[in-house]
C-alpha cells in the first residue's frame, strides 16, 4: 500500500519524463568497486554524519543509493560477469543509442565495447558531421580493469572542450574490492596531467578511516599534502568522530581545518538517534572542544531534554558566556524542555537561553492539543508563542491546524499568525487521500494581506482513477493528473484547467508514456510529450549495458527498445519537429572473447607506475617500480 510520499514522487517522476534530456550521457564512476557483504544488518547501519568524500566505496557504504547501485547487487556484488555465464545461455549487449529528430535529421550516437566479462569498456559519442550525411567523434568514456575485474582507471574526453575532460585511476594494494588511492588527471596539451591525488585508509570493518588528498606541484613534479580527514567508527559502523587537517607548507605539519566542517565526535542513544555531538575549533596547536549538544531521553526514546552548551576558556566550565566564530560573537547556553502524551505524542516544547549573569529566559514555548476523530483520523492545533513580539516576552505568535489520516498523510493544513495585530491566515491546504492512502486531490489557498483576509482558490492537483481502487493490488496507475489555478474567493472557489499530464501505463505499473497539454484556452494544446518502448519479456540479467545515467530506473529493469521526447517550442499547439527526437537502442549477441579497443594503436607505451605498495609514482622515482603498459601488461623495473 503506498504512502503519500511516495505518491507525491510519482509526480516528480513524471515530470522529469516529461523534460527528460535528449542527450545521453553516461554515470563515469567505477562500477565494480563493491564492498564485502557485512553481517550487522541495523537500522543504524549507514553512518547518520557522513559527510561528503571522494567517492571511495567501503562496506558501510554498501546499503547507500551509489554511483555503483545499478551494477550491484544488494549485498554489494557485482550482478553481471564470468560467473553469471553459462556456456549454453544467449546473452545480448547493447551495441549502440542512436537518435534522430523526428524531422529525420541525425541527433547523436554512442557506440558502446565491452570486455569479455561483460564490463563496459569503451564509449564513443558522436554528432553529425557538417553535411549531415554522417557522423563526426567528438569524444568517448574509457574503463579499465584487472584480473579481479576491479576498475583501475575511468576517463572521459570531449574533443570540444577538452577542459571537462577527466581521467582517474584507482590503486589496489591488495584484493580487497575497494582501492586504497586514486588519483585525478586534467587534460591538457594533448594529454593527461596529474592534478590530484587522495590516500584512504580502512578499519578492520571496511569503514574509511583516514583520506589524505595531494595536488600536484608540476614545478617540482612532486605530491603537495593539502588535506587530510581522519574518521573512526564503532562496531554498527555508525560514525563517532570527524576531524579534518590542512596543511601548513612553511612548518611542513598539520593543523586542524575547520573551513569545511567542525571537526565533532558522535555519541548514540539505544535507539540509534543522537545522543551527544561535541563540536571543535583549532586552538593552540590542539583541538579545542567548544560546544556539545546532549539530547536526554526517557524509558521511551522520546527526548525530554536537549541543551546546546559552549565552554568558557576563563571559568574552565560549560558555562557558556565566551566568544567564538567568525564574528567572536558571545554563544550563550540554552535549553529545551519536551512533554508528551501517553501516545506519544509532542504536547509541549519549552525553550529557555542564559542571559549574560547566567539567569534562563524564556524564549518561546508550543503547545499542541489533540482530537481523535472517527476513521483514526487525528486533528491538532499548535500555539506557538515567542519572545519575539513587541513586549520582548513569550506572546502567542502563530497558530497551526493539521489534520492527519492514521498513515501520517495530511488531509487538511491552515496557519495563522498574530504580527500583524490581529490574527491573520496565511496559508490552507486541503487534500483529498483515500482510505488506502492515496492522493487523489489537493487544493492550495492563499489569504489577502489585510484585516478582512479573504481566502482565495491558488493552484490545485486533480488525478483521475477511471477504474476506481479495489484495494487487491498495490497498483497506482492514475490515467491524467489536472493541474488547475483558481479565480475565485471563500466559499465560491472556481478552478480553471491550467495543464493536464494524461499517463501511459503498461506491464501493470510502468510509466510509459506522459503528454502534457496547455488547457489554458479550455482546449488541448500540446506542450511537451515524452514516452518510452520496452520489451517486459526480456531479462535483463542477460543484458549488458552501460549504465545511463540520465534514464529512469526503469532502466535497470527492463530491456529498452525506443524513446522519445517532443516539444512545442513556439507555443503554437504544435510539435517541433528538429527539437522532437527519437532515439533506437540496438542489440547484438554477446560473445565473451577479448575485444581489440584500439586498432589504431601504435607501439606499446607506458601508462602507468606504481611502487611496491601501489601508490602512483613518477617516472624519475628510484627503487623498484611496477609498470603498466598499454596493452595490459605489468613488468617489474628499477630505476636507480
Amino acid at each position: 500500500m503506498k504512502i503519500f510520499a511516495i505518491i507525491v514522487g510519482l509526480y516528480l517522476s513524471a515530470s522529469a519524463m516529461a523534460q527528460q534530456s535528449t542527450t545521453t550521457t553516461f554515470e563515469v564512476f567505477p562500477h565494480n568497486i563493491t564492498p564485502r557483504k557485512v553481517k550487522v544488518l541495523t537500522e543504524a547501519f549507514v553512518p547518520k554524519h557522513n559527510l561528503p568524500k571522494l567517492p571511495v566505496v567501503s562496506k558501510a557504504d554498501a546499503k547507500t543509493v551509489s554511483p555503483f547501485s545499478a551494477w550491484t547487487d544488494s549485498n554489494g556484488h557485482p550482478k553481471q560477469g564470468v560467473k553469471a555465464m553459462s556456456k549454453d545461455s544467449y546473452k545480448e549487449k547493447l551495441d549502440s543509442v542512436v537518435a534522430y529528430t523526428m524531422s529525420g535529421k541525425p541527433s547523436t550516437k554512442q557506440v558502446m565495447e565491452y570486455n569479455e566479462n561483460g564490463f563496459p569498456t569503451w564509449c564513443y559519442n558522436y554528432v553529425p558531421d557538417s553535411n549531415g550525411s554522417g557522423w563526426t567523434r567528438v569524444g568517448h568514456y574509457c574503463y579499465e580493469y584487472d584480473d579481479y575485474g576491479r576498475t583501475t582507471s575511468r576517463e572521459s574526453i570531449d574533443n570540444s572542450d577538452t577542459s571537462s575532460s577527466v581521467r582517474f585511476e584507482y590503486i589496489y594494494t591488495d584484493d580487497t574490492p575497494y582501492y586504497s588511492s586514486m588519483i585525478y588527471y586534467v587534460y591538457s596539451d594533448g594529454g593527461w596531467v596529474p592534478y590530484q591525488m587522495c590516500d584512504y585508509k580502512f578499519d578492520e570493518n571496511g569503514n574509511t578511516t583516514e583520506e589524505l588528498y595531494s595536488q600536484f606541484d608540476a614545478k617540482t613534479q612532486s605530491w603537495v599534502p593539502s588535506l587530510k580527514i581522519c574518521s573512526t567508527y564503532d562496531d554498527l559502523h555508525r560514525m563517532t568522530s570527524y576531524f579534518e587537517y590542512g596543511w601548513d607548507t612553511s612548518k611542513q605539519a598539520w593543523y586542524g581545518y575547520t573551513g569545511n566542517y567542525e571537526a565533532q565526535t558522535f555519541e548514540y542513544a539505544s535507539n540509534g538517534e543522537d545522543a551527544k555531538i561535541s563540536n571543535y575549533i583549532w586552538e593552540n596547536d590542539d583541538w579545542l572542544e567548544y560546544r556539545r549538544q546532549i539530547w536526554t531521553r526517557n524509558e521511551d526514546n522520546l527526548v525530554t531534554r536537549f541543551d546546546s552548551q559552549y565552554w568558557n576558556r576563563n571559568s574552565k566550565s560549560w558555562d557558556g558566556n565566551d566568544r567564538y566564530g567568525a564574528n567572536g560573537s558571545i554563544k550563550y547556553n540554552s535549553y529545551c524542555e519536551y512533554t508528551y502524551d501517553a501516545k506519544g505524542r509532542e504536547l509541549s516544547t519549552k525553550n529557555y537561553e542564559y542571559n549574560a549573569s547566567g539567569e534562563p529566559i524564556n524564549n518561546y514555548n508550543t503547545i499542541t492539543e489533540y482530537n481523535d476523530l472517527e476513521g483514526e483520523i487525528t486533528e491538532s492545533t499548535t500555539k506557538v508563542y515567542s519572545k519575539w513580539t513587541s513586549s520582548g516576552k513569550p506572546e502567542l505568535y502563530k497558530e497551526y491546524y493539521q489534520k492527519n489520516n492514521k498513515y501520517g498523510a495530511e488531509l487538511h493544513y491552515k496557519q495563522w499568525n498574530y504580527t500583524a495585530g490581529f490574527r491573520k491566515c496565511i496559508e490552507e491546504d486541503i487534500r483529498d487521500i483515500d482510505a488506502n492512502n492515496n492522493y487523489l486531490a489537493g487544493y492550495f489557498y492563499g489569504f489577502t494581506n489585510d484585516e478582512e483576509n479573504r481566502r482565495y482558490a491558488r493552484v490545485a492537483d486533480l488525478l483521475d482513477f477511471p477504474n476506481g481502487w479495489d484495494g487487491s493490488t498495490d497498483l497506482y496507475t492514475p490515467t491524467s493528473l489536472h493541474k488547475m489555478i483558481g479565480v475565485g474567493y471563500d466559499n465560491d472557489d472556481q478552478w480553471i484547467e491550467k495543464e493536464r499530464y494524461d499517463y501511459h501505463w503498461d506491464n501493470g505499473d510502468v510509466l510509459v508514456a506522459v503528454e502534457v497539454y496547455d488547457r489554458m484556452s479550455g482546449v488541448d494544446k500540446k506542450s511537451t510529450a515524452s514516452w518510452t518502448n520496452y520489451d517486459f519479456k526480456a531479462d535483463v540479467s542477460d543484458i549488458y549495458r552501460w549504465p545511463l545515467s540520465n534514464k529512469t530506473e526503469e532502466y535497470d529493469k527492463y530491456k529498452v527498445l525506443s524513446d522519445g521526447s517532443y516539444i512545442d517550442s513556439n507555443g503554437d499547439g504544435e510539435w517541433n519537429l528538429d527539437l522532437t527526437t527519437e532515439t533506437t537502442y540496438y542489440y547484438s549477441e554477446f560473445v565473451p572473447t577479448s575485444i581489440n579497443i584500439d586498432a589504431s594503436a601504435g607501439n606499446v607505451s607506458e601508462i602507468a607506475r606504481y611502487d611496491l605498495l601501489g601508490r602512483h609514482a613518477l617516472k624519475n622515482t628510484r627503487g623498484i617500480m611496477l609498470v603498466k603498459y598499454s596493452d595490459g601488461t605489468v613488468k617489474k623495473i628499477l630505476v636507480k
